[in-house]
């Protein structure tokens, strides 16, 4: 219930009793409390109890409580975020008198910390640090509560590391060692990713001996031999970072224990995200133990496939190319086709044939579309390395007991097709399978389009293969939770799942199509997808198809593969309009000056942005950015990826060096939040794309933030993404064939700020038209695809009428909008809140309620905003602007610079006349009701309000060129309007 009237001031009366009670002694609370739990109902109690902390609560309470240990723990919740360090004492005295005990508070104060810092990365930058800091001081709270709680302890150490607190970091560290070694055994590394990435940021940050120290402790808690195999990896990273310890390792290990694997497993999750070398050491470590196993054992694969993937991730492609063609020589197309045959017939074969099989599918097959542009080449090993998996997975059959899931499967379709034929509709029952179903590039690409099914048409299943996710990481991926508010059956399925199982429940749900959208990016997928769930199998947006004789469709689009490709592939290409389509994406706007001071860049710089893994980096495109880079002499080129930072950095700077352009190259950290990285995509004027493996993700936030981006169109799927999502928005410009092309393009577009101008204007344009913008018609034309199938499998007698996803009508012409304006312009119309001759629009600003949402192309107002109260008025006019301009329409506002106005107004020698113009400009001209100006304006504060209103690149201007206004007033030689251009 809500508490009456007539008991509040009664609960305020106890509330305060108990406040005394608290500031007296413990023993005086505790005769509080027993007095008025025995009084109070529950929600009475609740309240009372929040009270005693925060008088000023007035939070509504339910009748709905039962109990007053529940109305305690709502109490303490609540307080936790506005009081936890004032709070302290309530909860301690609290556990003495049997209302909560101290795991249920522990329980409590870790689940608000998390929500806290959970909300904290979804703020402004400057809101961010104070809430985060919030879940902080409850952490603190939580460590006096128990010492050895091991993830908040993490937490605790993270935290110092950022804030260089040495102290902390030796108390935080400490007490990681601690309650790793009172604690269980560890076996599964996957559960260990926030240890390791805080001992990432030990090695990061140079504390080398804290770094090997935890390690130490948690090898100690691994059983044998993952035990031995971690002090093979210590012993190599030791070597590199700090040979005073190597020795004291080696003798707990020996080269053969890198064979279990679980060293290798440490070091690649270790230096994910790293800013030290450490892949390439550990890939050259391991090619130089394969060269002491006998060639084509399972031990010499083994090693030689994961020397790859550290490679790949140190951008040594050279070196990716040697491993590669080592993997070729010794098993050439010829004998990879005698394997494949004899497995057809039957015969025997190596006992490595799985081990092989799996380095060619997945390693092999992978990561040669980074290294060669040759489609023809790479489909036909492509579809011979899945020839050969899926012979040896189809050979397991009996093992499995899937003679019987096979019979049971073929049995059910053919009684669903019975029952069904005739009928003049049904739903289609789709699945969708992967690990994408998170904060993955699959997921960002497709859970828009996805949520756009028809519920109607489609009755959609998805199923999760969830790998090393955990529930506490899923708990704040906001993709993941877009995905389970969807209308779809969502299967979880954990990793200790046999195959087996997962096909068990993927079968039972009698589908029709299923589609598999990881492509080779995981393991698992494919085996399911190898022993068939459905009657129709497609393969859509993971990457290139995997090649499984089991895959009857890949869906791709009119420009990611050409006609001629269809020869290349055994599954049939379904041309969808666009490969994937988007029409949200999570976006911190970033303060463009203070970026531009961190980067050491001025505003007459044209910027140059590379975004890509270091899978994607090589030679040729590195050389190929430099050039544009060198030939436009007021150009900066700022990169910025995944990988081994080092090794990334330098293939950069040892070709600048030598082109004499390195004090042009700025190498920016990677973010913590995707949503900051999009805000600083809309900083950059031109991106320049990676190939062969051109960019999908990267390239879609791009389009989406007004930022171009420069590809070169390869041959493969892979080559041709960025030209797929460039081509479906009509941005020919950006567009090239040839390494030479692309650097003459590049060149041409850094020089011509025109020409650049176009081309993000050409991207503004596309947001009312163009496919990729708009997932329902996307989800339209694959729903049309799954029916035609459907039809054509005879599943389904006869496709229903649907819109197929065709182009849109063209919107009539949207209008501009000048508020305040007093100059008729053909392109514009003016609203202003008095009738007059030339206004076309009567109304206030603060309302535009006479215009639809989405229906303003632009709005210009100069000298407006100042007229605005900034606690009641001001953020509302803000939102109602945002709410009528279109996705990608522009606000431009021009209002006097409170700064400037000051400086001037105290400059020497100013003469009372002038102080008295400037301070009319302060506070308007108060000639009549509407020339009163109620706020000044700083850049910093109309950035802020600006993004609390939604609006995604916010940039300082010096002029708009536009109208002979007031935003372009000079006093004293000094402009004194602040300009801004904010893009919706």
């Amino acid at each position: 219930m809500s508490m009456l009237p007539s008991n509040s001031a009664v609960i305020d009366e106890i509330a305060a009793q108990g406040r005394a009670a608290l500031a007296c002694s413990e023993i005086d609370f505790r005769d509080w409390v027993r007095v008025y739990v025995g009084t109070l109902s529950p929600s009475e109690w609740g309240q009372a109890l929040t009270k005693v902390i925060y008088p000023e609560s007035n939070i509504v309470w339910e009748e709905t409580l039962e109990t007053h240990q529940e109305a305690t723990q709502m109490a303490i919740r609540r307080l936790l975020y506005v009081e936890p360090r004032k709070a302290y004492s309530l909860y301690m005295a609290l556990l003495n008198v049997s209302l909560i005990s101290r795991e249920e508070l522990i329980s409590l104060m870790l689940e608000a910390a998390q929500e806290i810092a959970s909300l904290s990365g979804k703020q402004p930058v400057y809101q961010s640090k104070i809430t985060y800091d919030q879940s902080l001081k409850i952490r603190e709270l939580i460590f006096e509560l128990d010492p050895l709680q091991k993830s908040n302890n993490l937490l605790l150490l993270y935290d110092a590391i950022k804030r260089e607190d040495e102290l902390a970091i030796l108390a935080y560290s400490s007490a990681v060692a601690e309650s790793i070694s009172s604690g269980l055994e560890i076996t599964d590394l996957s559960q260990e990713i926030l240890f390791l990435d805080v001992v990432r940021n030990l090695l990061d940050e140079g504390y080398l001996e804290i770094f090997f120290d935890l390690l130490e402790a948690f090898a100690q808690k691994t059983p044998q031999p993952q035990h031995r195999s971690i002090m093979a990896a210590l012993s190599l990273l030791s070597e590199i970072y700090l040979p005073e310890r190597s020795e004291s390792y080696k003798k707990f290990s020996t080269p053969k224990d890198w064979l279990t694997g679980y060293g290798i497993q440490l070091i690649s999750m270790l230096m994910e995200e790293s800013t030290s070398l450490g892949y390439s050491v550990v890939a050259e470590k391991l090619l130089s133990l394969a060269s002491e196993e006998d060639e084509r054992s399972a031990s010499f694969i083994y090693l030689l496939e994961n020397a790859m993937a550290l490679f790949a991730k140190a951008a040594l492609t050279d070196k990716v190319r040697l491993v590669i063609d080592k993997f070729l020589n010794l098993w050439p197309l010829e004998s990879l086709q005698s394997i494949r045959d004899k497995l057809l017939n039957q015969e025997p074969v190596d006992d490595n044939i799985q081990n092989l099989a799996r380095a060619f599918m997945f390693s092999v097959c992978f990561f040669i579309n980074y290294i060669s542009d040759d489609r023809k080449a790479i489909r036909k090993l492509t579809n011979l390395s899945a020839d050969i998996l899926q012979l040896i997975l189809l050979s397991y059959r009996k093992d499995l007991c899937l003679d019987n899931l096979d019979s049971e499967l073929n049995s059910e379709l053919r009684s669903l097709a019975t029952e069904h034929r005739g009928a003049s509709f049904r739903k289609l029952r789709i699945g969708y399978l992967g690990i994408c179903f998170m904060s993955h590039s699959v997921g960002v690409m497709s859970h828009q389009v996805l949520a756009s099914h028809d519920p109607e048409r489609v009755e959609v299943y998805y199923y999760y293969l969830m790998g090393l996710a955990t529930e506490e990481l899923l708990s704040i991926d906001p993709i993941y939770q877009s995905f389970i508010s969807h209308k779809a059956h969502f299967r979880h399925l954990s990793k200790n799942l046999s195959i087996k199982e997962i096909l068990e429940i993927i079968r039972g749900d009698n589908l029709d199509i299923l589609v598999h959208l990881d492509s080779l990016t995981d393991r698992v997928s494919n085996y399911v997808m190898a022993y068939r769930c459905a009657p129709i199998q497609c393969s859509w947006l993971g990457g290139d198809s995997s090649g499984l004789q089991s895959l009857d469709y890949f869906f791709v689009d009119p420009y990611l593969l050409p006609d001629e490709a269809q020869d290349d592939y055994r599954e049939e290409l379904v041309r969808l309009p666009a490969y994937a389509a988007v029409n949200h994406l999570a976006v911190d706007p970033q303060d463009h000056q203070i970026f531009s001071r961190a980067l050491s860049v001025t505003s007459e710089n044209v910027l140059l942005f590379t975004a890509a893994h270091a899978y994607k980096r090589n030679d040729q495109c590195v050389e190929a950015h430099l050039q544009v880079l060198l030939n436009s002499p007021n150009s900066i080129l700022v990169v910025k990826g995944k990988g081994e930072a080092p090794s990334m950095i330098e293939m950069y700077r040892k070709r600048a060096r030598a082109l004499g352009v390195e004090d042009r190259v700025r190498f920016l950290a990677r973010t913590e939040y995707t949503g900051l990285h999009r805000g600083q995509l809309g900083l950059f004027d031109l991106m320049l794309d990676t190939f062969p493996y051109t960019g999908a993700t990267h390239t879609m936030e791009a389009l989406y933030m007004g930022l171009p981006v420069l590809t070169l169109v390869g041959r493969h799927y892979f080559g041709r993404m960025s030209y797929s999502l460039l081509r479906n928005i009509g941005l020919d410009d950006c567009i090239t064939w040839s390494v030479e092309e692309f650097i003459e393009r590049g060149i041409q577009l850094a020089n011509n700020p025109e020409r650049l101008a176009k081309a993000k204007q050409t991207i503004r344009e596309s947001y009312s038209k163009s496919i990729i913008w708009d997932p329902k018609r996307l989800a339209m034309a694959i729903e049309k695809t799954y029916f035609n199938l459907a039809h054509k499998h005879q599943i389904i007698d006869q496709v229903p009428p649907l819109d197929g996803g065709e182009p849109r009508l063209q919107v009539s012409q949207r209008i501009r909008l000048h508020i305040g304006g007093k100059d008729p312009h053909p392109d514009w119309k003016i609203l202003d809140i008095q009738p007059r001759e030339y206004v076309d629009y009567v109304g206030n600003a603060m309302d535009l309620s006479q215009f639809e949402d989405n229906s303003v192309e632009a709005i210009y107002a100069s000298h407006v905003l100042e007229h605005f109260d900034y606690v009641r008025e001001l953020p509302v006019v803000l939102k109602e602007w945002h709410r009528v301009l279109h996705f990608g329409g522009q606000l431009m506002i021009s209002v006097p610079d409170l700064p400037t106005l000051c400086h001037l107004y105290m400059e020497e020698g100013a003469s009372a006349e002038q102080r008295f113009s400037i301070m009319r400009m302060m506070f308007g001209g108060q000639t009549d009701e509407y020339d009163y100006h109620k706020v000044g304006l700083s850049w910093e504060y109309l950035f802020m309000l600006l993004t609390q209103a939604g609006f995604r690149i916010i940039r300082k201007v010096d002029r708009f060129g536009l109208f002979n206004d007031c935003s372009e007033m000079v006093v004293f030689g000094k402009p004194v309007s602040l300009n801004i251009i904010a893009t919706k």
